[in-house]
Parts: structure tokens; sequence; C-alpha cells
């Protein structure tokens, strides 16, 4: 019985394929967290929208506790967080992308004055 060895083109081929997919699968992820409160009362915010990617318009939502999570492979440099209730806000990121405190200053909603006659 004579056995087949791999000749020296298919071990090539393979090494080359390994080389040129290897650095996709190898890619970084970024990960950021952390947790949106009000500046004031320094309670969470829940449900406010976190946006990433400002072109495509990609995020995600704070969760009830105003925690929220993103992993990307693209490079972020900055969040842009709102929520009905309060004023956006730009935040830059600096190297800890993990575990941020982001406030947000609530939005100063003044009735017009009402006379009951």
């Amino acid at each position: 019985m004579q056995i087949n060895r791999p000749t020296s083109e298919f071990l090539l081929f393979i090494a080359g394929f390994l080389l040129l997919f290897c650095p996709f699968a190898l890619q970084a992820q970024q990960k950021i967290q952390g947790k949106i409160i009000d500046l004031e009362t320094r309670e969470p915010i829940p449900f406010a929208n976190i946006v990433f990617d400002l072109e495509n318009k990609r995020g995600t939502t704070a969760d009830l506790s105003g925690n929220f999570s993103i992993e990307t492979r693209e490079p972020v440099s900055s969040l842009k967080i709102s929520h009905i209730s309060y004023e956006t806000r730009s935040y830059s990121l600096g190297k800890n992308t993990e575990n941020l405190i982001i406030t947000l200053e609530p939005k100063s909603a003044e009735l017009e004055q009402v006379f009951i006659i």
C-alpha cells in the first residue's frame, strides 16, 4: 500500500491561503461599554440612543439601567448620545473605552403662563 504525500505546490497553496485570510479572522474588535446617567440626579437614563457610526447611523440603545455595550471592528473616536428628555451630547473617546460614565443634561421645558378667567 502506497501513501501519497502532499506535494510542495499543495503545501505552498495552503500556506498562502492561511496567510491571506488569517488577518481578517484576527482583526481586533473595539469594545465600548458604559452607563448613561443624569447630570443632576446621577440616576441612570434608560433607553438612551448611542450612535457610533454617524455616516451609517449604527449604534445601540441603553438598557433599563442605562448600561450599553458596543463591539465593532471599525475604530470609533466619538459617540453621539440622545434621549427625548435630555440635550444631545457628543462624547469623545480616549484610550479607555470600558466602564464609561456619560452624563446628559436635562432639557429645560418651561410652559407659557396660563391665565384662568
